[in-house]
């Protein structure tokens, strides 16, 4: 009797093995064709765009809506309100952003500011990982928020 690895698939009550299918490529482009591709500062009415008033009314518009429709989608309607609470210390604040209208989002964010008594400038980390912590002194790899601390506040003196 032959084990269960020797026995052929259709035997155990499987298919076969599949074996990959060789195909031809097919040919997407004949070497003799007409076709040229569309001149892109041209207005989808075919009209030439070579003035600024011919690009701002007519060719940005129709690219705009091409966008929309088929990279960025439809944009939301402004909220109704926005607003925001922060806690922490001087130099670690957690914000916690809330937006209503025709629903309710809230999303967290952490500030770390550098301590210095002149303007500074703003680093923001959509944090995805959740490897940034509280602490303005902790650093990561991913995220060295004690060296980006460290950095603005030597340039600013």
């Amino acid at each position: 009797m032959t084990s269960p690895q020797q026995q052929p698939a259709a035997a155990l009550g499987r298919s076969p093995p599949h074996r990959a299918k060789t195909t031809t490529p097919r040919t997407t482009i004949s070497r003799t064709a007409t076709h040229k591709p569309r001149n892109r500062w041209s207005s989808t009415a075919a009209t030439g765009v070579d003035d600024v008033q011919a690009w701002e009314q007519q060719r940005r518009p129709e690219l705009l809506e091409a966008f929309q429709e088929h990279v960025y989608g439809q944009s939301l309607p402004d909220p109704e309100k926005i607003t925001f609470d922060d806690s922490g210390g001087r130099s670690a604040k957690t914000v916690t952003i809330t937006v209503t209208g025709a629903g309710s989002a809230s999303f967290t964010l952490r500030l770390f500011v550098p301590d210095s008594g002149t303007p500074k400038g703003t680093f923001l980390l959509i944090d995805h990982r959740g490897s940034v912590g509280d602490d303005a002194g902790s650093s990561s790899g991913y995220a060295p928020t004690a060296k980006i601390l460290d950095a603005a506040a030597l340039r600013r003196r």
